[in-house]
């Protein structure tokens, strides 16, 4: 507790106007303290509530962000899992639709084979085997020597020429020939 002037001595209690002007003068000078106090816990107060109002908005808009990282972690986890199946399903639609045009090739090199009359080659056990027993095939159909022709069939270099064809996947055209060439003309079978 303070000494205020007028505690310590009895002579200044006398009500003289002396006294009383330092006892305004005091209770002025304290006030005034506790007014500039005042402002200045007015003013941290003041901070302190901006600060936590901001704090408050932070808070509230993180937890929004949450709850939305929530929601869209589920979301993500179901797109993740349809992405996925679709993209299984492309790629099992891709492999029929390789499957069916490996097919398709197999076939036209087959009735290729048989037309220019070169040997049966065995079919692979495995699809995986499927790309060694076409490059043996290949080269079977390059290195054969070329049979005599058929009647109708093409001879010398337009015989090479189909060979070579087969070979590198060419489509084959029908070979000119001329009249002396062919002997009797070829009848379709079953005519």
């Amino acid at each position: 507790m303070q000494k205020v002037p007028w505690d310590e001595g009895g002579s200044e209690r006398d009500g003289s106007p002396m006294s009383s002007q330092k006892e305004i003068a005091f209770l002025n000078s304290e006030l005034k303290s506790y007014q500039e106090q005042t402002l200045r816990l007015a003013k941290l107060l003041q901070e302190t509530r901006t600060k936590l109002e901001t704090l408050q908005n932070e808070n509230s808009f993180l937890k929004s962000e949450l709850e939305v990282m929530h929601q869209c972690s589920n979301d993500a986890d179901e797109r993740l899992d349809t992405l996925r199946r679709h993209f299984n399903e492309r790629l099992r639609e891709m492999e029929r639709r390789y499957n069916d045009k490996e097919r398709a090739w197999r076939e036209t090199f087959s009735r290729l084979r048989s037309h220019l009359g070169v040997g049966a080659v065995a079919e692979p056990a495995h699809e995986e085997d499927d790309v060694p027993g076409l490059a043996v095939l290949e080269e079977e159909v390059q290195n054969q020597e070329p049979a005599t022709p058929a009647p109708g069939e093409a001879t010398g270099a337009a015989a090479a020429t189909a060979t070579m064809a087969v070979g590198s996947g060419a489509r084959l055209a029908v070979p000119e020939t001329s009249p002396a060439e062919v002997g009797a003309p070829a009848q379709a079978p079953g005519a």
